[in-house]
């Protein structure tokens, strides 16, 4: 990735706020001017670091809570965007500043309807630079672009004090470095997850080696409390229940269900017999009615001396049919009735045998003294198991201490073997690490006119806390004690694994420092480098180093000399408000 332009839109007013045009090759300087018609006058707060930030923000970095909440970025809703050239294609990366989302636009030609870009989240948007700019060749051991741009855009408050990043785990900074300079930055990463399996072993041959003095008394107590727990079982099974009282609560479950049906069956039965003794009442009734129909044959004999013919054979019928009923039904619902009342005086002696059951299991469940004696034995021998359990476990732990060293010594070999084969594999990139190397000598030479030295070795070590597997960065410079020096010394690393990235074509082909030129004092070796890597570049042909500056930070007639050569993409200060960073005065 190249970056071609950087600008600043007010989507409020739809006009250009301010403009950066980088050069594509080679050095690309944003000059803070002083007021030149004050004698103190200074650069600081011109914007140069916001300038930095910005691009940090379009690569993926969360925008600043003091940019976001700015009253005059949301009142002018200012909208930055990035022109790049990724693989010869035209990209444009952009954010609200107001806002954490980011916007993408894959056309050659600019436009600022922002709804026709594609919108992405916060997550979205950073995961797609990263793909970009990030070739993670191991997916076990991904470094994120985040922890590579502390490199890559150092900041002028901590990007300085030494080449590694203080305050970080020193293993990820390590392989962000071996990253930037081309190098298998996942050595280390590898054998410390060995290393991470060896060290529980230790603890558990630590706490193996503890038991040591009381192993024979576990051994004792063990057989003790076998002993105890077979005792608890029998006493348990003597209490003369089938599996526990739980049994006895279902089978009272099951004699309260039995009741119940027995219950119905009774009161269905009485039923039936009262509804035989009302048949038979019907039927006495039934005969008193048959003797008014004799009555009324005396009748009609009396008064007419005879028995009419029309009502003679309904007569008959009549008197047949009370008779038969008399002489036979009677007799079955007097026999189904005493039937009936033995069956239900059975069923009764049934139910109080049911009942007393019920009373019995229910005094088995309520019974305080045999559910207490019961659980407390219950509670005894799970005391006595869990004891158990723990004593067995550490005379396994001891017993196993025979197959954990031989588990460390196989994992300690495991290292070995990763050892010799990393470093067999680091050994192929001589001609990188050489490049680097030569580099950085050159630029010492050119800036300085002195010797310097660094050296990129693959740390082969496994005694003790050794950093088995690291990529051991050291440099050296005459006088680097100086502070100003030491920021030179930083500068020209960082310098030397641009170039390396730029020769394998890996994606992040640009370096950016924010005021990395103002704590040296030698002007004239700030100007010497800066040449220099001008001049590197241009002979690679690719490759951007971006850096914000004082004017102050260099002599007149080198200033001029970068107007010249067309180092200098902006200079901005703060006599009028459109000459700051944004083209706005903000407050943060």
């Amino acid at each position: 990735m190249l970056f071609e332009e950087l600008i600043v839109y007010s989507l409020n007013e739809n006009k250009i706020l301010k403009e950066y045009e980088f050069n594509t090759t080679g050095i690309s300087i944003v000059l803070g001017e002083k007021d030149r018609d004050r004698i103190e006058g200074d650069s600081n707060g011109v914007g140069k670091t916001t300038f930095v930030e910005l691009i940090r923000c379009l690569l993926g970095q969360r925008i600043k809570k003091t940019i976001l909440n700015s009253k005059e970025i949301v009142e002018n809703k200012v909208f930055v965007y990035i022109k790049c050239r990724v693989n010869n294609k035209i990209l444009y990366l952009g954010k609200k500043l107001y806002e954490q989302n980011g916007y993408i636009l894959n056309e050659e030609k600019i436009h600022y309807d922002i709804g026709n870009w594609e919108k992405k989240s916060e997550s979205e948007y950073r995961e797609k630079i990263e793909n970009i700019l990030v070739k993670n060749k191991e997916e076990t051991y991904n470094v994120k672009l985040s922890s590579l741009m502390e490199y890559v855009a150092r900041d002028s408050v901590e990007g300085f004090i030494d080449i590694c990043r203080s305050n970080r785990h020193a293993d990820l900074a390590a392989a962000c470095l071996a990253y930037l300079c081309g190098l298998p930055y996942w050595f280390e990463m590898e054998i410390n997850k060995i290393k991470t399996q060896i060290n529980k072993l230790r603890v558990k041959k630590e706490f193996i080696n503890s038991l040591k003095d009381e192993i024979a008394d576990l051994r004792v107590e063990k057989k003790k409390l076998q002993i105890e727990v077979d005792e608890l079982n029998e006493s348990i099974s003597n209490l003369n229940i089938t599996n526990s009282i739980n049994l006895y609560e279902e089978k009272y479950k099951q004699a309260r269900e039995e009741y119940s049906d027995l219950k119905k069956v009774i009161i269905r039965n009485e039923r039936q017999a009262d509804q035989y003794k009302r048949n038979i009442l019907s039927l006495k009734q039934n005969k008193e009615n048959s003797e008014k129909l004799i009555n009324l044959k005396d009748f009609y004999e009396q008064l007419l001396n005879y028995f009419p013919g029309n009502l003679k054979k309904s007569y008959e019928e009549i008197v047949e049919f009370y008779a038969f009923m008399e002489g036979n039904r009677e007799i079955i619902y007097t026999k189904n009735i005493e039937n009936l009342e033995k069956s239900i005086e059975l069923l009764k002696e049934k139910l109080d045998k049911v009942k007393n059951t019920m009373e019995s299991y229910s005094a088995i469940i309520n019974n305080k003294e045999f559910t207490e004696d019961y659980n407390s034995l219950i509670n005894k021998l799970n005391e006595k198991h869990k004891v158990l359990s723990e004593i067995e476990y550490k005379i396994d732990v001891y017993d196993s201490q025979k197959k954990i060293n031989k588990e460390i010594n196989e994992y300690k070999s495991k290292i070995l073997t990763n050892n010799t084969k990393f470093q067999n594999l680091f050994e192929k990139y001589e001609m990188n690490t050489q490049c680097i190397v030569n580099d950085f000598s050159e630029m010492v030479l050119k800036t300085y006119n002195e010797q310097g030295d660094l050296s990129l070795e693959y740390n082969n070590s496994v005694d003790g806390k050794s950093t088995t597997g690291r990529i051991k960065i050291s440099s050296k410079i005459p006088d680097e004690e100086s502070h100003g020096i030491k920021t030179m010394k930083i500068i020209m690393f960082d310098l030397a694994l641009l170039f390396s990235r730029i020769r394998n074509e890996d994606g992040i082909k640009f370096l950016i420092h924010d005021g990395a030129m103002t704590l040296p004092d030698n002007k004239l070796a700030k100007f010497n480098l800066i040449e220099f890597a001008d001049k590197k570049l241009k002979e690679l042909k690719k490759g951007q180093y971006i850096i914000t500056a004082n004017i102050s930070d260099f002599t007149k007639d080198q200033i001029t000399e970068f107007y010249k050569k067309e180092y200098v993409i902006k200079a901005i200060d703060k006599s009028e408000d459109g000459n700051r960073c944004l083209g706005i005065r903000f407050v943060t």
